[in-house]
């Protein structure tokens, strides 16, 4: 991922951010675990929409469930929502899951998601997954369940791939506020 406009610390977590798995991973080594408890969002994400929740998806992305966890349950905005929703599908609580993804029914990322969804299904064919004009994070939430077991599958690719993309936009969504 390109990272030349963002500061020192996060640049370096994205550049060093392990590849993210369909189920819980972690701990975060040592050096990214130093990064994100010396965190302070407002100077990392000046003009974010959402500077807190983005160092909670920095946290989720280098495997700290439970410190991502403790900052985005605390955090009243559709996108803390999302990760909220993120965080439960990767520890299987499908059900809690589709609880916070359905608070954030609407959101302005939707349209970006289906459309990364949809090119990214074009690329894993046989995959079993059939991504709509509007995304829909709770069906998905079922095909992770459902792929979750099978990493040589088209399906858990297809998943990963989605996964990467899904945190991506939602990341530069809540650190940036230029994107539409």
């Amino acid at each position: 991922m390109p990272t030349p406009d963002w500061t020192p610390p996060v640049r370096t977590l994205l550049d060093t951010a392990p590849p993210m798995k369909l189920g819980k991973f972690g701990p975060p080594d040592p050096a990214a675990r130093q990064i994100l408890t010396t965190a302070n969002p407002r100077r990392w994400f000046r003009d974010g929409r959402a500077p807190e929740a983005a160092v909670g998806g920095l946290w989720l992305r280098h495997g700290g469930w439970d410190d991502a966890h403790n900052i985005i349950q605390d955090l009243p905005s559709t996108e803390a929502a999302y990760w909220h929703g993120i965080l439960h599908r990767l520890d299987g609580d499908s059900s809690n899951a589709a609880y916070w993804f359905r608070r954030t029914e609407g959101h302005a990322l939707y349209k970006h998601f289906a459309f990364e969804a949809k090119k990214l299904e074009g690329r894993h064919a046989g995959a079993g997954f059939t991504a709509g004009a509007k995304w829909d994070p709770v069906a998905f939430v079922a095909f992770v369940d459902e792929v979750r077991g099978q990493p040589e599958s088209p399906g858990h690719a297809l998943a990963l791939a989605i996964q990467e993309a899904e945190w991506r936009l939602l990341f530069e969504w809540c650190a940036r506020a230029n994107i539409k």
